[in-house]
């Protein structure tokens, strides 16, 4: 059986992909997010288990925060915000489905309690970006999941 955080990841990529969102992809989860330079072209989403949390909620039952990374990569042309206001957009569309305690379609027993959208000092992707040779946008939207167990 899979760790609880890599079946919370899997489950993202499964709600990420089973809706229509304002721009097409197809979201992948990843261990370690890497996009390769010649593909940064496409618009790439990366689902990563990002970090596991655990805590006693009562005598009989433990309650698991884990958290999520949703990166969000595109190759630019150039550094405007014509190019980039439709991924900041992204970004928020997919952070607000997740608002609100939407539970997962294939894993009913995580809830999102917080989302966050960003490139916070936490996130692993600030230190996958080359800006000096290749302009690279990311924005990474931050899902926090409660798992009773």
């Amino acid at each position: 059986m899979a760790a609880i955080l890599l079946q919370v990841a899997d489950a993202v990529v499964s709600e990420l992909n089973s809706q229509v969102w304002s721009q097409t992809f197809t979201a992948v989860r990843q261990n370690v997010p890497r996009i390769a330079r010649e593909s940064a072209t496409n618009l790439s989403v990366i689902v990563t288990p990002t970090s596991r949390e655990t805590a006693q909620f009562s005598r009989s039952a433990v309650s698991g925060l884990h958290k999520i990374s949703v990166g969000i990569q595109k190759g630019l042309t150039g550094d405007t915000n014509a190019e980039t206001d439709a991924l900041v957009t992204l970004g928020e569309e997919l952070a607000e489905y997740f608002d609100d305690g939407r539970k997962l379609a294939t894993l009913s027993s995580a809830v999102c309690v917080q989302t966050e959208f960003g490139a916070g000092a936490e996130s692993q992707w600030l230190s996958l970006q080359d800006q000096e040779r290749f302009l690279l946008y990311t924005g990474v939207v931050v899902l926090t999941f409660r798992v009773f167990r």
